[in-house]
């Protein structure tokens, strides 16, 4: 009987209506994002606990793998065959990027065989480093084989898509292993060995 009352009341008082379906929902809605809150906070505790662990067991920096701003840079130039194989091989290069903490940039890039134009993208960018020129299943030009000759230029041809990959992701170890290396005589600078050295 309560019911019917409370119900004809709100039948006959709109706004009160409104605020009782509010309230009907409130609970629901303060509940959800209170879940929402603290599934965020346990991502976030889950990613520092992490980066700590790394830090902590393998030494990484702080900034580097979470700051890929900071991180050093390996440049190339890609030319490939085709645009879906541009397109793969820019999603692994991106995946070596992620797993390495290190920026690959592709200054340049495009379709077709290596002409001389991206050899002298590549002298350009010899200025800042190394940038080699990845032709993925496509050939070289003889006036820009002939150029990159003359210029330096590594031009570097695979016809396997794995070893594309697999090359990147050398060039990225070998700059771990140097920093991992000017880290440790940085650490030897500051706190020397047991035997004094």
């Amino acid at each position: 009987m309560t019911s019917r009352i409370v119900t004809g009341a709100v039948a006959r008082n709109p706004e009160r209506a409104a605020s009782c379906r509010r309230c009907r929902w409130r609970w629901r809605d303060l509940g959800r994002w209170d879940e929402q809150e603290r599934q965020q906070d346990l991502k976030e505790r889950e990613k520092s606990l992490a980066a700590e662990t790394r830090r902590r067991v393998f030494g990484e920096k702080e900034d580097l793998r979470g700051n890929v701003r900071n991180a050093p840079i390996v440049s190339m130039i890609l030319k490939t065959r085709s645009v879906t194989q541009f397109d793969v091989l820019m999603d692994e290069v991106e995946r070596v990027q992620e797993q390495y903490g290190i920026r690959i940039v592709i200054v340049h890039g495009g379709l077709g065989p290596v002409i001389i134009k991206d050899v002298t993208h590549a002298e350009v960018e010899k200025g800042y480093g190394f940038c080699p020129i990845y032709a993925f299943q496509v050939g070289v030009h003889p006036d820009a084989a002939a150029q990159a000759d003359s210029q330096q230029i590594d031009v570097r041809r695979f016809s396997v898509f794995t070893d594309l990959i697999a090359d990147v992701a050398n060039r990225c170890e070998r700059i771990d292993r140097k920093e991992a290396l000017q880290n440790y005589s940085d650490a030897l600078k500051d706190k020397p060995t047991l035997s004094g050295i």
